[in-house]
């Protein structure tokens, strides 16, 4: 199966299993307001979605701005997808079971995630907290953390959907898509979910025709989004006795994210990646823009979750131009 193939397959796919779960008005409670482009594209993604059904977005928050408005019962509360789920990036899973418990009376969605626990009593006491709520999905984007799920939340709902990035606008792709500057690029992940052992960058002689890079917002990360997401901290602290005021406060950063950070992060990153042909990384959504920009050079490093082989795996084992990093693979396309 060619990219363009695989892209509209797991976009119908996403659509046929999560548009019945969203049945009028909606909440997105934890938007990504940073720098990792990967989190904008699934952002993105999730709007291009929302956008193709009935119901209205009555707002978009990040765990930072988001106030807990009181919605009627109707409502669905949406919950970003990525790789936050569990103990790895545990700030997020917290919220995330803050907003579980305080909507009790409301559907819940979360958006497709990976799975990664390193204490697996953590994770019991997670599903309990899961399981009280009567009304909620938890959507996964692999096999592997939907077998996890399955086998440590047995009371809740789970359901297996392709990364959210997979709908991203046609449109907005076909800008990029077709582009090369005969350029090679290894992107390597450089915060704590790097595995330090699958890579050798300076001793991999194939490596040396390569653009050794990150992300470039990760790289140098823009001021703007730097104080923008430090206002936001000031703001939830300074004015925390003054509600009204506060979510005055909030909801300007609230636009300013949505209209901003996200345009800003998906414009880089689409205008970053479609300039290379052969293309090795370790992170998830460089493989994920690659395909859906058409490349077929694209080879992946596993993270310490391992979830680009779980994803592979799950979704792209009939595809033509994706497998995992070996040297010989490098080589053989310089």
């Amino acid at each position: 199966m060619n990219p363009q193939e695989k892209v509209r397959q797991l976009r119908s796919i996403i659509r046929q299993r999560l548009t019945p779960l969203i049945k009028g008005d909606y909440l997105l409670a934890d938007a990504p307001y940073h720098s990792n482009i990967g989190d904008s594209l699934i952002w993105h993604g999730q709007l291009d979605f929302l956008s193709t059904l009935p119901g209205r977005n009555l707002g978009t928050s990040n765990p930072v701005t988001f106030t807990f408005p009181e919605v009627s019962g109707d409502v669905t509360i949406l919950l970003q997808g990525g790789g936050s789920f569990g103990d790895l990036w545990r700030y997020y899973d917290e919220f995330r079971m803050k907003v579980v418990r305080h909507y009790h009376g409301n559907p819940i969605v979360v958006f497709p995630q990976s799975v990664w626990y390193d204490d697996i009593t953590l994770a019991a006491k997670d599903a309990e907290v899961y399981a009280a709520h009567p009304n909620l999905w938890i959507c996964v984007r692999d096999r592997w953390s939907y077998d996890f799920m399955v086998r440590h939340f047995p009371k809740v709902r789970v359901m297996l959907v392709p990364d959210m990035a997979f709908f991203m606008s046609e449109k907005i792709l076909d800008k990029w898509r077709g582009r090369s500057a005969d350029r090679n690029l290894f992107l390597l992940r450089t915060d704590k979910e790097l595995v330090v052992s699958h890579v050798d960058v300076n001793g991999d002689k194939g490596l040396q025709n390569y653009d050794v890079r990150d992300w470039p917002t990760r790289e140098r990360e823009p001021k703007w989004i730097y104080w923008l997401d430090r206002f936001s901290y000031a703001f939830s602290w300074r004015l925390k006795s003054f509600p009204r005021l506060l979510r005055l406060a909030e909801g300007v950063v609230d636009k300013l994210s949505d209209r901003y950070i996200r345009r800003y992060n998906t414009s880089v990153g689409l205008k970053f990646l479609s300039s290379y042909d052969v293309i090795v990384t370790s992170r998830l959504h460089v493989m994920i823009l690659a395909i859906l920009l058409h490349k077929t050079g694209i080879f992946y490093i596993d993270n310490v979750s391992k979830k680009l082989s779980a994803f592979s795996e799950t979704w792209l084992s009939d595809m033509e131009g994706v497998s995992p990093y070996i040297k010989t693979n490098v080589d053989s396309n310089l």
